[in-house]
């Protein structure tokens, strides 16, 4: 149902994609588990970025109850562009766990900190 739902009703024009839609959706994400990669792909095109990030990037760095680090640690790709797609360059500054959750992606695939993407959420998170 909700594939379908992606693919046909939920809006496309830029107005609609919020950073209250993105915060949605990034719970929604949250929730796939395995499905966190292809739930991603569904979506990316919806997020924008917010200085809201906050709770989000410090989710994906923890190990906590409410953390998620093991979907960073199983999908360091994806996380990443997730992480790329939610947090914006002129924050004032950077999400609280920006950084952990670069070193987790860092060591679960090291080749990503050639990827201009880590490269400028790492920028951003010193």
């Amino acid at each position: 149902m909700v594939v379908p739902f992606f693919r046909t009703v939920w809006p496309r024009e830029r107005q609609f994609q919020t950073a209250h839609t993105a915060r949605t959706l990034v719970l929604f994400l949250e929730e796939l588990d395995a499905r966190f990669p292809a739930g991603l792909k569904l979506v990316a095109d919806f997020l924008v970025a917010s200085p809201e990030t906050d709770i989000f990037v410090f989710q994906f760095g923890n190990e906590g109850e409410r953390g998620h680090a093991d979907l960073t640690r199983r999908y360091p790709p994806d996380t990443l562009m997730l992480m790329d797609k939610i947090v914006e360059d002129s924050a004032q500054r950077p999400p609280h766990g920006l950084a952990e959750v670069l070193t987790r992606i860092a060591e679960a695939a090291p080749e990503l900190r050639q990827d201009a993407r880590w490269q400028r959420l790492h920028r951003l998170a010193l």
